[in-house]
């Protein structure tokens, strides 16, 4: 409300109070009622978990086709709520829900705990059937976390020994994994001479000032366009010029896609595409690679194409990662040009939009969006000054409130410190709201601040 001062878009800057009223009303409601028992706090829990097992049985339901709902990206599944803050969520219910497994002061019947434990592991399972990548990071760094804690805690050293192994042989698999694509990715295969003609006499185009691959393939090489089109025409319903399900241009994805199986592109080339390699093409695959969507190496080798093309100057839109390093140039941008004072709490929309009109950006119009970074949305908003009681106001009250002693406070809150790096959690209605209430609710109800390490093997 302060930073109004010096605001100019009052429309923008009520929209954004509005949005932010759980920050103010829920510490009112929740600081003015009752403690809460044990039991409640516990039944709030078990609720917070029903509905998140609900909505990833819906989800998946929806993912196998229920309600003849098209997807055609996996964040389309959550239908409720965006998918990162769904992910954050579904975080929240799993560390919980561990937590209370392993305290056996909370849950004394076997048979519950193993019912959590099913819990637990499908939820896991889901997150990644969900494919946020801030719900991945966020489930791996905690997972990491616990793991090292219980091998320092625990006393057995055969135990210890055989959980820092399998810890070791899980990220020495992660490690190789990304090797490989990454060696993979830079081996240059076309080494032969290029052709002049097809094999009906058509000349091939040759770009070879384009030096992008696939799979160590040049893209822009022994390419016929005379014959691509009418032959892929004739194996798809799916014209030439139009885009696949995932909006890109056919003609992109099949030079891309044909390039990667070390195809040409010509009639012969179309011809040698099986029916599965088609139905990929349509479905907006650019590369036989990532048709396993699940697989690690797969993973890795798309997000190293994106990076390399990126920095060979390749429009980053449509990818999280380089759309994300974009909004950080335009946010650091913005810092510079308000750092004392910030833009105001209405102008951020309006200065991210002069930002994109004044400067060279690739992007396309729909994917100029705001900084995805919090802490970088709190500097450019209010400036130095704002951003230093900004960051008091989120840490001074656990202090002083001894919060970082609950271990039920902590988990939420270092949640959504970490999408706070990537994402502009605050922004949106859900994530205001999901943040403000697990801060209020946790610090306000002292039979919750129990220590870590109470009761609990980790």
């Amino acid at each position: 409300i302060i930073w109004l001062f010096n605001t100019t878009d009052f429309a923008y800057a009520l929209k954004d109070l509005r949005i932010k009223l759980p920050l103010l009303i829920l510490p009112l409601i929740i600081g003015t009622s009752p403690g809460l028992t044990q039991k409640r706090i516990m039944g709030i829990i078990w609720f917070l978990t029903a509905g998140v097992l609900i909505a990833s049985f819906i989800s998946t339901a929806v993912l196998l086709g229920a309600g003849n709902k098209e997807i055609n990206d996996y964040r389309e599944i959550s239908i409720y709520v965006s998918h990162i803050r769904f992910s954050l969520m579904i975080n929240i219910v799993i560390f919980l829900l561990y937590h209370s497994i392993t305290h056996n002061r909370i849950l004394f019947y076997k048979s519950e705990k193993i019912i959590l434990s099913f819990i637990v592991i499908w939820l896991s399972v889901f997150l990644f059937l969900l494919r946020s990548q801030t719900g991945l990071v966020v489930f791996c760094l905690l997972s990491i976390y616990f793991i090292l804690k219980f091998i320092i805690t625990q006393r057995n050293n055969i135990v210890r020994l055989s959980v820092s192994l399998l810890l070791l042989g899980l990220l020495g698999f992660f490690l190789i994994t990304f090797h490989n694509a990454y060696r993979d990715f830079y081996t240059i295969r076309d080494k032969t001479p290029y052709e002049k003609r097809t094999v009906n006499g058509r000349p091939y185009v040759h770009n070879l000032s384009d030096i992008r691959y696939e799979n160590g393939y040049g893209i822009w090489v022994n390419f016929c366009e005379e014959e691509l089109k009418p032959e892929w025409e004739k194996r798809s319903s799916f014209k030439y010029n139009s885009t696949d399900r995932k909006g890109n241009p056919v003609a992109y994805t099949l030079t891309r896609y044909m390039t990667s199986k070390g195809l040409k592109k010509d009639s012969a080339g179309v011809a040698a595409l099986t029916r599965e390699d088609i139905a990929a093409i349509e479905n907006g695959y650019p590369n036989y690679i990532y048709i396993p969507s699940y697989s690690l190496y797969s993973f890795f080798y798309k997000q190293i194409w994106i990076i390399d093309s990126y920095m060979k100057g390749d429009d980053p839109s449509g990818h999280s990662l380089t759309q994300r390093l974009e909004y950080l140039c335009a946010a650091s941008q913005i810092i510079c040009d308000h750092y004392w004072l910030g833009t105001g709490t209405g102008d951020v929309q309006k200065e991210f939009s002069h930002y994109y009109q004044t400067y060279e950006t690739r992007l396309d119009k729909k994917c100029q969006l705001r900084s995805h970074n919090q802490w970088g949305t709190f500097f450019l908003s209010f400036g130095l000054f704002g951003f230093i009681i900004a960051v008091a106001s989120v840490f001074l009250p656990i202090y002083m409130a001894r919060s970082y002693k609950s271990y039920y406070f902590m988990l939420p809150f270092v949640i959504c410190l970490i999408s706070f790096l990537n994402e502009d959690t605050l922004e949106t209605q859900a994530g205001v709201t999901l943040f403000s209430f697990f801060y209020v609710f946790f610090m306000m109800n002292p039979e919750q601040k129990t220590p870590l390490n109470a009761g609990s093997s980790v």
